[in-house]
């Protein structure tokens, strides 16, 4: 059966019209497309920009806070050059730990050739330390051994602080201070043993951090 030619150029017609009809939209109203164009270039140009820099904001913020964590590892690790432990009064101290014992002895011990220094500081606020351990102060107490002050250095130092007479009364602090490093040792252990009366108190810490001092303990006498 034949075809018929009517049909196949209604059906070109029909593919073609709207065709015709974008390209006179086109031509007639070129301005329109132009501006339409330069819009949508303009959203894009935004969109993308803002899309950056709020990536790139939240970026460093992120670094920021990262760096601000950072500063705070260090000042914690810096900050605290003595760590302690306070375990329960035992009945009787270590052989040997206490050389010259009296009302209130306090003793520090290490194993290193790092210098330590043992300090009290009195009611009064005054300081019993390694530049008055030549003297008596005028409560009684004195340090009466300093060591790796000076060569030769010891492997197991020892200090003390001892009240002969009658202590004043009132609050004390025991400080050691991580004077000078001697050694290739990252950290520095150490005992306090505390002798007040009748009881006993051993303490353990470190240093980490030299020209740090540490509190280590606080008493009261009586």
């Amino acid at each position: 059966m034949a075809s018929n030619p009517g049909s196949t150029s209604n059906k070109k017609s029909s593919i073609y019209k709207p065709l015709r009809a974008v390209k006179w939209f086109c031509y007639r109203y070129w301005w329109l497309v132009l501006l339409s164009f330069l819009l949508f270039l303009l959203l894009f140009f935004l969109f993308c920009n803002n899309r950056h820099s709020n990536i790139s904001i939240r970026c460093d913020a992120e670094r920021q806070v990262q760096q601000q964590l950072n500063t705070i590892d260090e000042l914690l690790a810096n900050c605290c050059g003595c760590q302690q432990v306070q375990i329960p009064d035992t009945t009787h101290p270590p052989m040997g730990t206490l050389i010259d014992s009296g009302l209130i002895t306090i003793t520090l011990l290490w194993q290193t050739i790092d210098d330590l220094d043992l300090a009290v500081q009195e009611p009064s606020g005054n300081l019993i330390w390694y530049k008055n351990n030549s003297i008596h102060s005028a409560s009684g107490g004195f340090l009466d051994i300093d060591m790796n002050r000076a060569d030769p250095l010891s492997e197991t130092p020892v200090e003390h602080i001892v009240y002969r007479n009658e202590p004043p009364h009132g609050r004390y602090k025991v400080l050691v201070t991580y004077y000078k490093k001697n050694s290739s040792a990252t950290n520095v252990p150490y005992d306090v043993h505390v002798k007040i009366g009748n009881s006993y108190k051993l303490l353990h810490g470190f240093h980490s951090v030299a020209s740090k001092t540490t509190t280590i303990y606080e008493f009261d006498y009586p």
